[in-house]
């Protein structure tokens, strides 16, 4: 009965932790993603510490270059992206008026078309009326939440910078709520989990980044309009699994719409280009640069695009870009359990004592001609310890306690 009370209890605990969890996801999400900042920079400072570099110095040096260069980046990127959404809202505003135009002024069986489109005239009226207050009200609420953004990076960052420093009392704080039995196979799960996701994090930001300064590049090259729109748009759609190259694709062609409207044979002649080159980068930093920092294929793809869509469901695009880390933390403590299962199935059940092992070491060095006196001295002394130390461990009816294998 009282096995099955706690057994309740357990089963209820777990279930809290979930709706707590839930509850205070945001604070949850920005806790593991600092988590996974320290994990994915900690490379990088142990590097610099074989260098001869000391640890405050070569973890102070590495999240100032790392994240001193990101904002060096937004910032010169900042720019270039709002000129490309304005010419961007000009341009389609130049180009409907331009439809609506030939629409009008176009043969009889254009007609249809012409009636179904509004006016220029009323459709700049209701954006600047209601549907246009509508609109301000989601710009400014993507404005304010561009800086609810912000301050989260700053706190997972300083977060980050916390679990750097006091690793090992993080650890030893968390594991000590857990049995003596279980701790090292809970350090090593969590050990092998945190490495993971700093490897994936390092993976998806590298490539991301990479993504953006290659598009950019080319687009420009290819006089695509809106290079730097593009290009920014197609580096967040790389972190979405699987189907970031057909965003990406999708958001060529949506962006070259005002020049289709415009120009279509033009239009083609730089858009065909460049969506081939979006897939060639794409394909590009999945064949060669991504196995270099993260190997997916040690993954259930099945179980990972379960995780992926489940998420995604819940959560939006926000759940499609989490679904593979969290897809591999599950896979990898999955692992480490049925690995230590499996280990455990392996061990003999008599388990053989020191003295045995002392014995077997002692016939080994007399079947020797002349053992070296330090290893006979160094035996001796080792079995006057081990008859000791049992002789203190046996328990009152004189049977001796077995002592822990990793002793």
């Amino acid at each position: 009965m009282i096995r099955v009370a706690l057994n309740t209890l357990v089963v209820l605990g777990v279930l809290l932790g979930i709706y707590l969890l839930w509850q205070w996801r945001a604070a949850a999400l920005l806790f593991f993603l600092s988590l996974a900042v320290a994990a994915a920079l900690r490379p990088t400072i142990v590097w610099l510490g074989r260098q001869r570099l000391p640890y405050m110095a070569a973890l102070t040096l590495t999240y100032l270059v790392v994240f001193g260069g990101l904002g060096l980046l937004l910032a010169a990127a900042a720019a270039p992206l709002a000129t490309d959404a304005q010419t961007f809202s000009d341009d389609f505003v130049v180009a409907y008026q331009s439809l609506f135009d030939r629409l009008e002024n176009g043969a009889p069986e254009r007609a249809g078309a012409y009636a179904v489109l509004p006016t220029p005239d009323a459709l700049f009226a209701s954006l600047a009326g209601g549907e246009g207050a509508a609109l301000l009200q989601t710009a400014l609420g993507f404005t304010f939440s561009l800086f609810g953004m912000v301050i989260d990076l700053v706190i997972v960052v300083f977060l980050g910078v916390y679990w750097s420093i006091d690793q090992v009392r993080f650890e030893r704080l968390w594991l000590s709520l857990l049995p003596v039995g279980q701790r090292r196979a809970a350090r090593d799960t969590w050990r092998a989990i945190e490495s993971e996701l700093g490897a994936y994090l390092r993976s998806e930001v590298v490539q991301s980044v990479a993504a953006g300064l290659l598009l950019w590049l080319g687009y420009y090259l290819l006089r695509q309009p809106y290079a730097a729109l593009l290009a920014a748009s197609a580096a967040i759609a790389w972190l979405i699994p699987w189907v970031g190259v057909l965003l990406a694709v999708g958001l060529s062609l949506l962006f070259s719409a005002p020049a289709l409207l415009t120009d279509a044979s033009a239009a083609l002649a730089t858009l065909l280009p460049a969506m081939a080159y979006t897939v060639f980068v794409f394909l590009v930093l999945q064949l060669y640069v991504e196995p270099r920092f993260f190997d997916r294929r040690r993954y259930n793809a099945l179980i990972t695009a379960f995780i992926i869509f489940g998420l995604a469901d819940i959560a939006g695009v926000t759940g499609l870009i989490l679904g593979a880390p969290v897809a591999a933390a599950l896979q990898i403590a999955g692992r480490q359990w049925i690995r230590r299962r499996l280990s455990a199935g392996a061990e003999s059940p008599a388990e053989e004592s020191f003295s045995e092992r002392l014995l077997a070491v002692r016939a080994a060095l007399e079947r020797r001609k002349r053992p070296a006196p330090e290893l006979t001295n160094l035996v001796d002394r080792l079995t006057a310890l081990v008859t000791d130390a049992e002789a203190l461990l046996a328990g009152p009816g004189g049977q001796t306690h077995s002592w822990p294998r990793d002793v």
